[in-house]
């Protein structure tokens, strides 16, 4: 619970008691505090998104140096092409990220205390007989040092007891949704943002550069390929004069 202190967890039991003092921790306590956990996800969820987008930018980088040769050839056809490509993968980016936000949502709108994973009797027992036996040897008072509240005093055993419990539900659960998240937000991921791309690239590569463009001018060649090309007529031209001198002091020494 590195998100909530002690001072938190008990005011939320407080304010679902009201005036009236709980022999059970409130559900409407657990509920707020959990749903506070939960949102701790958020954050390492949008990273982990980014990471795939920037792996994806990278392995596209890595394209560019395969075709070095006729990016240099082409270089206004292949800055259209980065610029389709770069903005397809900014868009589904933002895409991913709201649908894992809005997995994230699922899991805030409905504690499910129902849940098979989730058994708390065990525990409840647990720490319902450790605080007996609290009470009647007085070992608590470590314990309850260590949970001090943020105005320096001591816990009474009650307010042990109910952070003791609270903390055990907060921590099983946590866990239950952890691992529910662990295995969507990956396959959400691979859903929206990678294989989209690997099956719609082709098809949006050919809409975004025939749409509104002249095909003739992203293929017009960069002026140092025209400058090659000149003098590499001119070299050959060259070479096949030489080639033929040769070939006519061949043709005076055999006669």
């Amino acid at each position: 619970m590195g998100a909530l202190t002690v001072e938190d967890v008990l005011s939320a039991i407080k304010n679902g008691c009201g005036l009236q003092p709980a022999i059970f921790i409130p559900e409407k306590s657990f509920n707020t505090l959990v749903k506070k956990q939960i949102k701790r996800f958020e954050a390492p969820m949008i990273h982990c998104v980014e990471l795939v987008y920037d792996e994806l930018l990278r392995i596209i980088q890595h394209c560019g140096k395969e075709i070095e040769g006729e990016m240099q050839r082409f270089p206004l056809l292949y800055d259209r092409i980065r610029k389709v490509v770069s903005t397809m993968l900014s868009s589904r980016k933002i895409k991913t990220i709201k649908f894992v936000i809005h997995l994230l949502d699922i899991e805030t709108a409905f504690v499910n205390t129902k849940h098979p994973e989730f058994t708390i009797s065990e525990d409840l027992v647990k720490v319902f007989n450790d605080d007996q036996d609290t009470d009647s040897n007085g070992s608590g008072d470590a314990f309850s040092s260590l949970l001090q509240s943020h105005r320096g005093r001591l816990l009474t055993n009650n307010e042990e007891r109910d952070f003791r419990i609270i903390e055990r539900l907060i921590d099983q659960y946590f866990l239950i949704v952890q691992k529910s998240i662990k295995d969507k937000v990956p396959k959400a991921i691979m859903n929206f943002l990678v294989n989209h791309i690997i099956k719609n690239l082709q098809s949006e590569l050919t809409a975004k550069l025939y749409d509104q463009t002249n095909v003739d001018e992203l293929l017009v060649e960069s002026g140092n390929m025209t400058q090659r090309r000149k003098e590499t007529a001119e070299m050959l031209q060259a070479l096949n004069k030489a080639n033929d001198v040769l070939s006519e002091i061949r043709d005076t020494e055999v006669w």
